[in-house]
């Protein structure tokens, strides 16, 4: 049997840090009674614990950073989960940085770290649907119907019974006095609120109604067109087509996110399908084909169509030499270009136009550089992996040069996967950009680290920096170690 966890006050860490500064740690573990490695770490913050009041239990718990936005958050789930709407940590994401920018905080990233542990915070847990149906019992001769119960539904009225009676007597009573599940007692006490804004006899939050009902239904006619068709599609393609749609029907307030899209295949019967590659013609052996297949899928970098561009016709492709010559009679505009576009560079044909240098993770905590140099074997850089610690801050920063043409629309894309699963997928708009004879850099935004033992390990990355007319820059594959600490 597990001993019960103890809690400590300030004061009495304080007298813990006192006694082992005298008499050293584990003296004072022995002395009062506490471990050796719990003393050490009382002694290095022993400046937050005599900033303390002396009666709290220190640093107990995990404290949100944004109170306000994770106790909008956790009521919207609880509604969701009140609905029988299943969450994936994907849309809680998604929901919470949605939320952060209507309470105007700008520093939310909203990662897979935040979100493990405002899941904690809150005891939220994502349960995963099984593909497994139930069996039917041994005993057939009864009918079908009579083996699925049917499904019940409460009014709201009747569900603040449960919840006024659960109060009083507890969650398992209130689930026998009235035949529901000690389950759904809990949730209806913590929507409380909600229910009793509702009308009595409203059967509580019962359905997925459309807010936009001609938008979606315009949209499941191109769906199934597009399924007629045999074309295979995705959730991108069809949120980029419904925010096409919406803007044709001049519908302001439409943004097309994950959790719209999720609803929507929901009401209208949907499942994403994604069309297979056709194994090779002259295979003998297409298990093996497949399998190498299937075996390079987790690493694939898919770019993203906007079907808002699909009428737009770019125009014919200036040299850079080309634009300097235009207009040389009016001398306003030809400073004007020297100032934007600088001097004309001398053209070196052997070297592409774009050239990507060196990648460097920016991190204050970090012991030393973290610096990855991307002009030598490409290959060699598939065993190098650049370590973090866990649950720290970090930049990514590109450093390239453009030698010879102006590029437009630069990217940098990155996929990631731990142990051959996709785990996630990263793009940023880097710009368009001038010859000149130093070098770039660009920096993308502040990002945490993952954090906690399910989360540390080597996760492997393939990044690639293209522009606007597909051209591949570089194309290359690295590890990234997520670790308890820096050595």
């Amino acid at each position: 049997m597990t001993a019960k966890r103890k809690s400590y006050s300030a004061d009495y860490k304080l007298q813990v840090v006192k006694y082992a500064t005298q008499h050293g740690n584990r003296a004072a573990a022995r002395q009062f009674g506490v471990s050796e490695t719990l003393a050490r770490s009382w002694r290095k913050a022993e400046d937050t614990l005599s900033a303390m009041k002396k009666t709290k239990k220190a640093n107990r718990g995990l404290k949100p950073r944004w109170p306000q936005l994770e106790e909008r958050l956790h009521r919207w789930v609880l509604e969701q989960r009140a609905a029988g709407r299943r969450l994936k940590t994907e849309h809680l994401r998604l929901h919470a940085q949605v939320v952060a920018k209507a309470m105007d905080i700008k520093d939310f990233a909203g990662g897979p770290s935040w979100c493990y542990r405002f899941m904690q915070r809150n005891h939220v847990s994502m349960k995963a649907q099984t593909a497994m149906s139930p069996k039917l019992p041994a005993d057939k001769g009864d009918s079908f119907s009579k083996f699925v119960e049917k499904r019940k539904s409460y009014s709201a009225d009747y569900k603040l019974q449960i919840v006024k009676y659960a109060a009083q007597h507890g969650n398992r009573a209130a689930g026998r006095k009235f035949g529901v599940s000690e389950k759904l007692a809990r949730y209806w006490r913590k929507a409380e609120d909600t229910l009793s804004a509702m009308k009595k006899t409203k059967k509580a939050n019962r359905g997925l109604k459309p807010r936009w009902p001609q938008l979606e239904e315009r949209l499941h006619r191109w769906v199934l067109e597009q399924r007629a068709s045999g074309r295979g599609l995705k959730t991108e393609q069809l949120r980029l087509h419904a925010q096409v749609v919406a803007k044709a029907m001049h519908i302001k307030d439409f943004a097309g996110g994950y959790s719209w899209c999720y609803r929507f295949m929901q009401r209208n019967h949907l499942s994403e399908t994604v069309m297979s590659p056709k194994l090779p013609a002259d295979s003998q052996d297409k298990g093996d084909s497949f399998s190498l297949m299937a075996d390079k899928k987790h690493l694939q970098i898919e770019e993203e169509e906007d079907e808002r561009n699909l009428n737009y016709k770019p125009p014919v492709q200036k040299s850079l030499e080309e634009i300097q010559e235009l207009d040389k009679d009016d001398e306003s505009l030809v400073k004007y270009k020297q100032t934007l576009l600088g001097q004309v560079l001398r053209a070196d044909l052997s070297v592409p136009n774009v050239q990507v240098t060196r990648m460097t993770l920016l991190c204050d905590e970090a012991p030393g550089p973290l610096t990855m140099d991307l002009t030598g074997d490409l290959q060699a850089l598939k065993e190098k992996s650049l370590a973090l610690k866990e649950g720290v801050t970090y930049r990514l920063k590109i450093d390239y040069k453009v030698n010879r043409e102006i590029v437009a629309g630069l990217r940098y894309h990155h996929v990631i996967n731990i142990k051959g699963v996709h785990i996630g997928k990263v793009s940023y708009m880097v710009g368009s950009y001038a010859p000149k004879a130093e070098e770039y850099e660009f920096v993308f935004p502040d990002d945490e680290a993952p954090k906690g033992l399910m989360s540390r390990g080597s996760y492997g990355i393939r990044s690639r920096f293209t522009d606007d007319d597909k051209n591949v820059y570089l194309d290359w594959e690295w590890k990234l170690d997520v670790k308890k600490d820096w050595d």
